[in-house]
């Protein structure tokens, strides 16, 4: 089972205390200071698996490792989060139930996002729109909308 987005943004915290400083910034630059509580607890949860400034692991690396010794289930699910890469989606269509991703190569099987679940997206996502988020067994975790720079 894929850990919600609250315990790894608290996993993040517990490791290093200004995640909830510098995560928005690195995660959506000029756009950080329009970011909803969502999108900065996706911010902090993502980060917990990048190795911040002043330590040698992440996050996630010394939670796993913490005495005591988190549940395996909670383990099972972190880890297969930290294997998938976050990366570039696109949107590919729209119902009732939530948004289908596909990879932009095609090369990966599509995965499903529920509706709503979109950080940094003010309006209903639309086919051909792109979103940064980690897929493990068809499921997108975190997805961030990527937000076109004004020309």
């Amino acid at each position: 089972m894929l850990p919600d987005l609250d315990t790894l943004a608290r996993i993040a915290a517990d490791h290093d205390p200004a995640v909830g400083d510098w995560s928005p910034d690195h995660f959506y630059g000029p756009w950080a200071q329009e970011a909803d509580r969502y999108a900065l607890l996706t911010a902090m949860a993502h980060a917990a698996f990048l190795i911040a400034e002043g330590n040698t692991r992440s996050a996630v690396d010394r939670w796993s490792a913490g005495k005591p010794s988190p549940p395996a289930d909670v383990r099972a699910g972190v880890r297969a989060l930290e294997r998938a890469p976050l990366a570039s989606w696109t949107v590919d269509s729209v119902d009732a139930a939530g948004v289908t991703l596909v990879s932009p190569a095609g090369i990966l099987p599509p995965a499903r996002v529920a509706l709503g679940r979109i950080a940094l997206r003010d309006r209903p996502p639309e086919r051909g729109d792109r979103v940064l988020a980690r897929v493990v067994e068809g499921v997108a975790w975190g997805p961030i909308a990527i937000v076109e720079r004004p020309s």
